[in-house]
């Protein structure tokens, strides 16, 4: 009574399909595989394109946060500080208009897409491939095993997607008040490409890769741990009766301890992406994860790691909790559930 649709892909329809000939089968088995996993990766990409521009005007305000003390004088693209969501919300808005609140969420939804596609994808292959190698039914591991998957997911993830994260870093902090230095996504790729050379799209990847494998790790663990418990409890027996209160609460618990544990990694990540960028005016250049996290910690002390995380408690519950959701019910709308 787990997830991910298991009776559906490799046991549901085991009966009848014995029950026919293995003749017939084996043929059908590689195609039923492949056809399953086009479906978890269009759900895993809805999903995310779903969760992440619901909160888009959250996700601006983070990454505006995080990166105003790189700024000349401490003040941000406005000319002002931001300390509050509120205050971020209002600074945007009256400076750029609705518009502004959803800058670079085209973007984000652009590498949101193979982004959640190849972590779900990859955790729910992972999954079934271990359970097979180890003899036990798919579902069968335990949350320390489910922490591990999770991660190599999280880490595939974030190689197929990273470039496109930092061009949504360099594109969110373009004020509407000075000339854009980039028209665009193919522009942004295209000029860093031109300008700072290919690997600068990589740039800042190692603090990222770092925290997305634990953060990733976390959240599917609770998540995948906290569903069969809680479903036990209200008596719900499979994945197509899972109510969507079950799934939002599940995803926002497993978003908030996720979060908890690898924020500072993604406080690092946005700041190694600024390094060179006209009009952050970083004089400090971090060589390394250990460099920046020391510089941070000397600077801005303990608490300047976790800059930025009111804001960003507020997004991830609900993005979190979302993401899981559209998941579910679009697991049960392509009959995977």
């Amino acid at each position: 009574s787990d997830d991910d649709g298991d009776g559906d892909g490799d046991g549901g329809g085991g009966g009848g399909g014995a029950a026919s000939g293995s003749a017939a089968a084996a043929p059908a088995a590689p195609v039923a595989a492949t056809y399953r996993s086009l479906k978890v990766l269009t759900a895993g990409a809805v999903a995310g394109a779903c969760s992440r521009s619901t909160v888009a005007p959250l996700e601006r305000v983070k990454i505006m946060m995080q990166v105003q003390d790189l700024m000349e004088g401490g003040k941000g693209v406005h000319g002002v500080r931001y300390n509050t969501i509120a205050q971020g919300l209002r600074g945007i808005y009256s400076n750029e208009g609705a518009k502004g609140l959803f800058k670079g969420n085209g973007t984000n939804v652009v590498r949101i897409l193979p982004y959640s596609a190849t972590q779900f994808f990859v955790f729910d292959k992972l999954k079934r491939v271990y359970g097979r190698m180890r003899g036990r039914d798919v579902n069968d591991t335990n949350p320390g095993e489910k922490l591990i998957l999770g991660s190599c997911a999280g880490a595939a993830s974030v190689i197929v997607s990273y470039p496109l994260d930092f061009v949504r870093g360099r594109l969110s902090v373009q004020g509407a008040n000075t000339s854009a230095r980039y028209t665009g996504i193919v522009n942004a790729i295209a000029t860093i490409a031109r300008q700072e050379g290919v690997m600068k799209l990589y740039h800042g990847m190692q603090p990222s890769l770092v925290g997305i494998m634990p953060y990733v790790g976390i959240q599917f663990s609770t998540y995948h741990t906290l569903k069969p418990l809680a479903m036990k409890k209200y008596g719900v027996t499979t994945d197509k009766e899972l109510p969507i209160w079950l799934s939002l609460a599940c995803g926002g618990v497993a978003g908030a301890a996720a979060q908890t544990a690898a924020y500072p990694f993604d406080l690092l990540r946005r700041r190694f992406q600024m390094q060179g960028f006209v009009g952050a005016g970083a004089s400090e250049g971090y060589s390394s994860l250990t460099g920046a996290f020391k510089h941070v910690v000397r600077t801005e002390g303990v608490r300047g790691l976790y800059k930025g995380l009111a804001p960003n408690y507020a997004k991830v519950v609900p993005v979190i909790a979302v993401q899981f959701m559209v998941f579910e019910e679009m697991k049960k709308l392509l009959g995977i559930a």
